[in-house]
């Protein structure tokens, strides 16, 4: 086990090029900071979502948890460049700010959901963000009620072979969406399946919609 438990501001650095590998990661207090094509990589989490600041700078930094606890995002991303992949987790999606408020701030690089939707609900707390030039990514649903998630530029990536919803509540809207959903293979009798992703409540997206693959049902 991992534990970081830094105090008065104190982090844990991952130097250029360098890898940190653990089979569980428990944090307690401080941030980790992962630099230029640096890895930090968890095989599981310990503790029961997200937690903690991580600060990524073009590196990677790749979360596994396991199916008994969640992977809601209770922690603060500042992301300069660089890949923060989610794996795992209890659940349909990744609740964000289930806990607490918490600072998104992602300038360029990608933040992806590889096994669960992603939802902002009317009950959470606050998420201050500033999202530019990133890619958020997720193979399930994207669900934002809370007010205030307006990305001013970016893509919101919608992938993988499953149906998902899409729901973006007024007064928040989203740049770009990207729609890459691939068929799925049949049992046998059934045809290949081509995903879905459904809008059925009203959601605004600023700048494009692009369709590469699966199907865009407005309700």
């Amino acid at each position: 086990i991992l534990e970081l438990n830094k105090i008065n501001g104190a982090e844990l650095r991952v130097p250029p090029g360098a890898t940190l590998a653990c089979q569980s990661y428990d944090w307690s207090s401080g941030a980790l900071r992962v630099l230029n094509n640096a890895q930090f990589i968890a095989d599981d989490l310990a503790d029961s979502s997200i937690l903690g600041h991580y600060y990524l700078e073009g590196g990677l930094i790749e979360l596994h948890q396991d199916g008994a606890q969640s992977v809601n995002l209770n922690a603060d991303i500042y992301m300069q460049g660089g890949i923060f992949n989610v794996y795992g987790g209890s659940g349909q999606h990744s609740s964000w700010a289930h806990n607490r408020a918490l600072m998104l701030q992602l300038d360029g690089g990608i933040l992806d959901f590889k096994d669960k939707g992603i939802i902002y609900a009317s009950s959470a707390y606050n998420i201050s963000n500033s999202i530019i030039n990133s890619t958020i990514r997720t193979v399930g649903d994207f669900i934002i009620r809370h007010p205030g998630f307006s990305p001013q530029s970016g893509v919101v990536e919608l992938y993988g072979n499953q149906n998902a919803l899409l729901r973006v509540y007024s007064p928040n809207t989203i740049h770009s969406l990207k729609i890459d959903k691939q068929g799925r293979d049949g049992d046998g009798i059934r045809q290949r399946q081509t995903p879905t992703v459904t809008v059925d409540v009203s959601s605004s997206v600023r700048n494009w919609c692009q369709v590469l693959s699966g199907t865009l049902v407005v309700n």
